[in-house]
C-alpha cells in the first residue's frame, strides 16, 4: 500500500468521536431535543444556600465525561454564570466528600418565564465516570439569582442502559444536599459521555456535527489519493 493512502486511512481512524447519553431525566431520553412541560419547579439559590442534587449509579461500562443538562425556569432574567455546578460521590442515599469536578455554563441568558429552558454545563477538566460507582450532579446558584431560579423536575425517568437514577435532593442552608424531594419527583438532568476506548461500535453513540465533518473530508481525501495513484500506476 503507498504511503498516500495510508496516510488517508491514518486520518480517518483517528476521527471517530461520540457522544452517548448515558442517564436522562426526560423519559424520552433526550431532554434537550424534547424538554418537559407541566413538572415541579424546585428553587436553587445562593443566599441563603438552597441546593439541589440527582444521583446516577453507573453500570458495568465506564465513560468519560462529556457534559451535563439541566432544565431550568426563572421569574428574573439572569447570566448562566450565576449557575454552581459540580459532580460528587457517595452512596445512593446521598452525596458525601468534596466535589469531583467542576462544571461551567457557556456564556448565554437564563430568560425569565421561559419554561422548559435547556443548558448544557461542560467539566471544567477531564473526569472518567467509573463503572459501578454512584455519582450526584449537584446545582446550585450565586446570591445574584434572589431566590428567583428553579429546577424543573419530571414524573419518571428516562430509560439508559449505562446508568440507573438513584433519587432527587434538594436542602436549604448546606451544599451538597440530603433531604429527600417529597413525591415522586425527578429533577431533570442529562448526563453525556463516551464510552473509555470506545472505537465507535457502541449501540446509540451519535457522531457529533464536528466528527461527521471530519470524516467527511478524510473520506474525500483518501479517494483522492487512491485515484491519483491508479492514475500513476496505469501510465
Amino acid at each position: 500500500m503507498r504511503l498516500s493512502t495510508l496516510f488517508a486511512s491514518a486520518l480517518l481512524l483517528g476521527l471517530p468521536c461520540f457522544a452517548t447519553t448515558i442517564i436522562s431525566g426526560d423519559p424520552a431520553g433526550d431532554l434537550v431535543a424534547n424538554p418537559l412541560t407541566g413538572g415541579s419547579q424546585f428553587s436553587i439559590n445562593g443566599s441563603p444556600l438552597i441546593s439541589g442534587a440527582a444521583g446516577f449509579t453507573m453500570g458495568g461500562t465506564s465513560f468519560d465525561l462529556t457534559s451535563v443538562a439541566v432544565e431550568l425556569s426563572a421569574e428574573s432574567t439572569f447570566s448562566t454564570s450565576v449557575l454552581v455546578a459540580d459532580l460528587f460521590g457517595g452512596t445512593t442515599s446521598s452525596p458525601s466528600g468534596s466535589s469531583l469536578v467542576s462544571f461551567v455554563a457557556a456564556s448565554g441568558t437564563i430568560s425569565a418565564f421561559v419554561s422548559d429552558h435547556v443548558f448544557t454545563l461542560t467539566p471544567v477538566s477531564a473526569f472518567v465516570l467509573d463503572a459501578a460507582t454512584t455519582y450526584w450532579l449537584v446545582l446550585s446558584a450565586t446570591a445574584d439569582v434572589g431566590g428567583h431560579l428553579e429546577w424543573e423536575s419530571a414524573a419518571s425517568i428516562g430509560t439508559e442502559p449505562f446508568a440507573s437514577y438513584v433519587g432527587s435532593l434538594q436542602s436549604v442552608g448546606f451544599s451538597p444536599p440530603t433531604d429527600a424531594i417529597p413525591g415522586a419527583h425527578v429533577l431533570d438532568f442529562q448526563v453525556n459521555g463516551s464510552e473509555v476506548g470506545a472505537d465507535g461500535d457502541g449501540g446509540n453513540e451519535v457522531p457529533e456535527p464536528r466528527a461527521v465533518s471530519a470524516m467527511v473530508i478524510g473520506l474525500f481525501l483518501l479517494v483522492g489519493w487512491l485515484r491519483r495513484d491508479r492514475n500513476r500506476a496505469t501510465a
